[in-house]
């Protein structure tokens, strides 16, 4: 009976400290920045100049593209947007309007919030963190 009210106690007082630490710790600069997210989109080869800048301008002037990455004559293209402010299939249908560029979108290797897949174990300590913050 006593291991068990002093495990209780040990864990009631590691969440105390936890949460305790959530609020008083300032924020990382990156928990300032708004969510990010990348989509890769399979499309016809663009090898016209014209057509290549207009596509390329068109998708940049998208509400909510941080950035557009996509090479002349490649078929693969990588669109960096948030996530609140535009979506995958606004820019799949900005891309197909066109008439000669046929799009699909690649599913991209998920890796969570964070990115790396070696960062899983510290990207889920940091959410459970953030869920303690009640600065918010």
């Amino acid at each position: 009976m006593k291991v068990l009210k002093l495990s209780v106690l040990i864990l009631l007082l590691a969440f105390l400290g936890l949460m305790i630490y959530a609020n008083v710790r300032p924020y990382n600069p990156s928990e300032k920045l708004p969510a990010v997210s990348m989509s890769q989109f399979t499309l016809t080869p663009i090898t016209d100049t014209v057509q290549f800048d207009r596509v390329t301008k068109s998708i940049d002037k998208l509400s909510g593209v941080n950035a557009v990455s996509l090479k002349m004559g490649s078929n693969t293209a990588a669109v960096m947007y948030c996530p609140d402010k535009t979506s995958p299939n606004e820019v799949m249908k900005l891309l197909s309007d066109d008439g000669r560029i046929k799009v699909s979108e690649n599913d991209l290797l998920q890796c969570g919030k964070r990115g790396c897949p070696v960062m899983g174990p510290m990207a889920r300590i940091d959410d459970m963190i953030a869920s303690l913050n009640f600065r918010k």
